[in-house]
C-alpha cells in the first residue's frame, strides 16, 4: 500500500496540472533547413522553431510536445527498408510520409528562457537512430533523402482544436492496467507514457486501427505518469496514477 505521503504528492501533481489554463497562442514551426541529405548513418538533425502571436498565459505552460512530418525518397536504384514505429519497404524511387513525435517535457524554464515573446527561436536536436528512424538498403550503399516538415504546434495548451475528440481511459488510478476507448476513425493511433518527474520515455506502442486498447504499465513502479495521445491530426493528454 502506498504512504499518505505518496498518495498527497500525486494527487498535488494531479491538482497541479489540471488547475493550469489552455494558451489561446499560436506557435508558428518553421525548419532551417528545407532538406537535409542522409547517409545512412545515424545523425543529428537540428530543427528552428519560432514563437509568433504569443500571449502572457503562454508563459504558464509546462509541457510542449511538437511533432514533424519526414518525407523519405528512396534510392532510386535500391529497395530501401525504414524503421519507425512500423517497418515499411519502400520500392525505389518512391516517396514515404513518416509522421513522428517529439515531446519535448519540463518547466517552461527548461523550454524558454523566462518568457516567450513574438520570434523567439529556439532549437529541437532530433536523433535519428535505430530506436526513431534509421534507413538501410537491401543491397549496395544505404542513400536517402529526408525533407523534414514541421506542422500543427503543441500537445498541451496551445491549441484547443487539437483536442477536438475527447478519450476515456480508465480505471484511474490502479495497479497500470488501462484501458482506453480509441476513436473508431483513429489510424496509426500512438500512445507515449513518461514519467511525472524524470521525464523519462517508459511506453510507446502504435495501435493500427481504433477500438478498446489496454494501455499495459503494471511493470512500472508506483507513481504518476504523463500519457500522450497522437492520433490523425489530433492530440490528447492525461495525467495517471499507479497505486500497488
Amino acid at each position: 500500500m502506498k504512504h499518505f505521503s505518496q498518495i498527497l504528492f500525486s494527487l498535488i501533481v494531479i491538482l497541479f496540472f489540471a488547475s493550469l489554463p489552455f494558451a489561446k497562442a499560436q506557435v508558428n514551426l518553421t525548419a532551417i533547413d528545407d532538406s537535409i541529405a542522409y547517409s545512412g548513418d545515424p545523425g543529428l538533425t537540428t530543427i528552428s522553431i519560432t514563437v509568433v502571436n504569443t500571449e502572457p498565459i503562454l508563459s504558464q505552460i509546462t509541457t510542449i510536445g511538437f511533432y514533424f512530418t519526414l518525407d523519405f525518397t528512396a534510392n532510386p536504384l535500391e529497395d530501401s527498408l525504414i524503421w519507425t514505429m512500423d517497418v515499411d519497404v519502400v520500392p525505389p524511387g518512391d516517396t514515404l510520409e513518416i509522421d513522428t513525435v517529439i515531446d519535448l517535457c519540463g518547466s517552461i524554464d527548461t523550454l524558454f528562457p523566462d518568457y516567450v515573446s513574438d520570434g523567439q527561436e529556439f532549437y529541437i536536436g532530433y536523433l535519428l537512430d535505430p530506436d526513431n528512424i534509421v534507413t538501410e538498403t537491401n543491397e549496395g550503399d544505404n542513400g536517402g533523402f529526408f525533407t523534414p516538415t514541421l506542422s500543427i504546434g503543441c500537445i498541451d495548451g496551445i491549441d484547443e482544436t487539437l483536442i477536438s475528440q475527447p478519450i476515456s481511459l480508465y480505471p484511474n488510478p490502479n495497479d497500470g492496467h488501462f484501458t482506453i476507448e480509441v476513436p473508431d476513425d483513429a489510424k496509426n493511433f500512438l500512445a507515449i507514457a513518461k514519467n511525472i518527474i524524470t521525464q523519462t520515455e517508459v511506453f510507446h506502442k502504435t495501435f493500427a486501427s481504433g477500438g478498446l486498447k489496454e494501455i499495459d504499465l503494471s511493470s512500472l513502479p508506483s507513481g504518476t505518469y504523463l500519457l500522450f495521445f497522437k492520433w490523425n491530426d489530433k492530440f490528447f493528454r492525461q495525467l495517471v496514477v499507479i497505486e500497488k
